[in-house]
């Protein structure tokens, strides 16, 4: 409890997060399923902002809130004033307009990166990664450039993106021997 009350809230993230776990020190971290009128009212204080603002500490005070008191239901697009819907929009409008496609696929030792809903000249950031996660290249080509790397066989991860679209494409592809 000491080291938390002594974190700066330097803004709502930080805020939200010292006051979410005060409360769970005091309650469920301590074996106590009880909390006082006051650490209730400070939950509610957090769990009703929309979490786009005050963090995954919103989505936690919820949660939090249910297991001390009583579950609540609470209307997100209300509590962000559509906020949602318009992310929700940008969203599906910044994946409909990129497409990737990795041709050949399957291909042995040389395929393009292909990208639609971009200009044709635009630079891409291709990341090719293994199922592990680690990346094994990371380098920028033109769109349609021929990338020709010694792969083992296997399957592999392409992410893709470019500098005027901030969302990122996957596409699998496999390598042959």
């Amino acid at each position: 409890l000491g080291l938390n009350a002594g974190i700066p809230a330097t803004d709502a993230l930080v805020a939200n997060r010292k006051a979410l776990n005060r409360i769970w020190l005091e309650t469920l971290a301590s074996g106590n399923y009880n909390a006082t009128q006051s650490q209730l009212d400070d939950l509610l204080d957090v769990a009703l902002q929309c979490y786009y603002e005050g963090g995954d500490a919103v989505l936690q005070a919820r949660a939090l809130y249910g297991a001390l008191a009583q579950p609540l239901s609470f209307d997100d697009t209300s509590i962000c004033g559509g906020e949602i819907e318009e992310r929700n929009q940008r969203d599906l409008a910044l994946r409909s307009a990129f497409f990737v496609k990795v041709v050949p696929n399957p291909a042995k030792d040389r395929f393009s990166v292909q990208a639609s809903g971009v200009p044709a000249d635009a630079v891409l950031r291709v990341q090719i990664t293994d199922l592990n996660g680690r990346v094994l290249k990371d380098t920028r080509v033109q769109n349609g450039e021929i990338l020709a790397h010694a792969f083992s066989p296997g399957l592999y991860l392409c992410r893709v993106s470019t500098d005027d679209t901030p969302a990122a494409q996957i596409v699998k592809f496999v390598i042959l021997p």
